[in-house]
């Protein structure tokens, strides 16, 4: 049976379009942004060890958890916590991701002590393992592959990260 509620061919209901351009640029740059964020977190605090290791007084071995227990979380979790998006759904889980990660970060940057920082950091990953599966999902989702803007699309989000991770792994000049 054809009629204007059953969305089958025939009926009067138009089918369901995509983002327009506009709303797909919008779209590609919320998530170049969480996924800079995502990659700069990774490799940011190498430059950081010698002022982590004085300001919380530890060894240089704890420096090193502190800085690998967030891509630790992030590679442990990062298909279980797509799986989840996939069935739950891309947007509250980019949403919850972006929640948990910034919440993270907020706590890391005030961590009074090197145990705090390591949960930031852990929970920081973990929000990261949210956040950047679903991102792809998304691009490829809004982006279809027929039309060729898929691949205009994943320009940018790869220059992104390129340039995320570059900038954030960069050596600090000494000038004392």
């Amino acid at each position: 049976m054809s009629g204007p509620d059953t969305g089958t061919p025939g009926s009067s209901t138009p089918e369901p379009t995509g983002p327009d351009a506009r709303q797909r640029r919008t779209i590609l740059i919320a998530v170049c942004i969480a996924l800079m964020a995502v990659i700069a977190s990774v490799s940011g605090l190498n430059v950081a060890q010698p002022d982590l290791a004085i300001t919380f007084d530890v060894s240089q071995g704890t420096v090193l958890w502190i800085i690998n227990i967030y891509t630790l979380g992030l590679a442990a979790l990062l298909l279980p916590l797509g799986a989840v998006g996939d069935r739950f759904g891309r947007k509250p889980m980019l949403v919850a991701g972006l929640a948990v990660f910034g919440a993270a970060n907020v706590v890391a940057a005030v961590a009074p002590s090197a145990e705090v920082m390591l949960a930031a950091r852990l929970a920081g990953g973990v929000g990261a393992a949210m956040i950047m599966p679903i991102t792809l999902a998304i691009i490829t989702s809004t982006f279809p592959r027929r039309s060729g803007v898929r691949r205009s699309a994943c320009g940018p989000a790869s220059r992104a990260v390129a340039a995320s991770s570059a900038c954030s792994s960069r050596p600090r000049s000494s000038t004392s």
